[in-house]
């Protein structure tokens, strides 16, 4: 859970089981201080027949309205990180990483600054 006070809204992300190998059925949520409560789960994931839980919820206090959720536990297709800046529309919940080679256009991985770390480590 986070907590946006310019927003003035309460960000949620759920797993349904405790893992490790499932997350069970994830969503994220918008609670806005007029007691709306939105589904801002990212579509992708839906259209793509998965059902990860999520964590990692991050908000960017700079940019109102910004946000990144990760994906957790699916084994294939890897990793998935979604970004919006737009919070109270799912729809505008893009993946900003897939893998280390497929980034969705809204990451840049930059690894050069830390020599010992392998590319299987990422930095966002």
């Amino acid at each position: 859970m986070k907590i946006s006070t310019a927003e003035k809204a309460l960000y949620i992300s759920y797993n349904s089981d405790l893992g490790p190998y499932s997350a069970g059925l994830g969503y994220v949520y918008r609670l806005s201080s007029n007691g709306t409560l939105t589904n801002i789960t990212p579509p992708w994931v839906t259209a793509n027949s998965l059902t990860p839980g999520y964590g990692g919820l991050a908000l960017d206090a700079q940019h109102p309205g910004t946000l990144m959720v990760a994906a957790m536990n699916l084994w294939w297709p890897d990793v998935q990180i979604f970004r919006s800046n737009n919070s109270v529309s799912r729809n505008s919940m893009r993946i900003a990483f897939h893998s280390l080679t497929e980034t969705g256009g809204n990451l840049v991985c930059d690894l050069g600054f830390c020599g010992w770390f392998s590319k299987n480590i990422l930095y966002l």
